[in-house]
């Protein structure tokens, strides 16, 4: 409590100039670390998929497959399955996120750091959120999809104008760009899960 009662007053005390580019610091510091916990997730989802298909190609002829248990049993890969692709669609959305904002907060740090700060326009905005779209948001939790929305916290957040007008430019622009790392890691799961599928039930 000390510490957090002692940062308070000490940001309190700072010039209006020096609170903004402590949030800057700040948001570009803890998105570049959010930003690489999701990757690293995402990998690990991976992995556990390569792990359960690597098990079936290998093993299939020794799990006793038989005709009265093989509709359970491909029901269960499914459900498996579906779970580690949503959770990796989920992990690599979020990393997408926070590299839109990590990049948008830079080039606001930039700006600020090579500009006058009394030209900068400190009027708190949002930025101008993507419509809702249930179906792309579903589609985008199979495959990387362009327009679908984002709907993160973050994106809800009030900003000084200048810093909110950097993040819009990002957000904007990835809107309509597929991320390619994405669609490898999309590809690589459904291709994976259709082989395994067919193997299953070639035992």
């Amino acid at each position: 409590k000390r510490s957090r009662i002692s940062v308070t007053t000490e940001f309190k005390k700072m010039k209006k100039e020096d609170k903004i580019l402590s949030l800057l610091e700040n948001m570009i510091s803890q998105l570049d670390s959010y930003h690489n916990h999701k990757e690293n997730n995402a990998h690990i989802g991976l992995a556990i998929q390569i792990s359960l298909f690597s098990g079936i190609m290998t093993l299939g002829e020794k799990l006793a497959i038989t005709d009265s248990n093989l509709i359970l049993v491909v029901i269960s890969l499914v459900g498996i399955w579906s779970l580690l692709h949503f959770f990796i669609r989920n992990q690599l959305r979020l990393k997408r996120a926070a590299a839109i904002f990590y990049s948008g907060y830079l080039n606001a740090f930039l700006e600020f750091v090579n500009q006058d700060f009394n030209k900068l326009s400190l009027a708190p905005k949002k930025i101008q959120r993507l419509p809702k779209n249930g179906f792309l948001l579903f589609l985008d939790y199979i495959i990387p999809v362009n327009r679908a929305p984002l709907n993160t916290s973050i994106e809800k957040n009030i900003n000084p104008k200048f810093i909110r007008d950097q993040l819009q430019v990002k957000y904007d622009l990835a809107q309509v760009n597929s991320n390619r790392n994405e669609w490898v890691f999309a590809i690589a799961s459904i291709l994976m899960f259709v082989v395994m599928i067919v193997r299953t039930f070639t035992l």
